[in-house]
């Protein structure tokens, strides 16, 4: 059993003023899994690759000593690979050999409020759009975070919040 994940990236940071600045991200990842699995004439392998190349951009504006905004939005292609391959003597057989990519747009708001030096406030809205099953989702949040001693805080949020599962879940299809 064979694992691999790299990834590669480029971030661009630009002042806007002094109290502004726009930032974007623009990366490459991919893992891949590759099982072999060999005695006598009976080979079984299996090759899962996945792999995401993002933009992502963000605006962060301070309002002033207590307040801050912060607008973003991420852009995602997503790809998959999946490989699964029987040997037993002279029979081949290919159960899965398939490939499939959509993508995810995402964008973001979110203010931050200091309400006291220790005790602040974080309200925003997250929303993503799947492009595989034209899914859109929107998330309210809100969060505190109280500084009660030196080092120490707690905190509590909600909201909603959603994530996509591995393509193949959404793709893949077993004869």
């Amino acid at each position: 059993f064979v694992s691999n994940r790299g990834t590669v990236g480029a971030n661009y940071f630009h002042r806007l003023s002094d109290n502004a600045y726009l930032e974007s991200i623009l990366s490459y990842s991919a893992t891949r899994a590759d099982e072999d699995f060999e005695e006598f004439d009976f080979l079984f392998d299996d090759k899962f690759v996945n792999r995401a190349a993002r933009l992502s951009l963000r605006y962060n504006q301070k309002i002033d000593a207590r307040q801050t905004l912060q607008i973003g939005t991420i852009a995602s292609q997503l790809s998959y690979e999946l490989l699964e391959v029987v040997e037993n003597g002279e029979d081949r057989t290919v159960n899965i050999d398939q490939t499939g990519k959509t993508y995810l747009l995402q964008a973001y708001a979110q203010y931050k409020w200091r309400i006291r030096t220790n005790l602040t406030a974080t309200a925003g809205m997250h929303t993503t759009y799947f492009g595989l099953e034209a899914q859109q989702t929107i998330e309210p949040r809100l969060g505190f975070r109280w500084n009660y001693q030196l080092g120490k805080s707690l905190s509590l949020g909600f909201g909603r919040h959603s994530r996509i599962e591995a393509l193949p879940v959404y793709l893949a299809e077993i004869p």
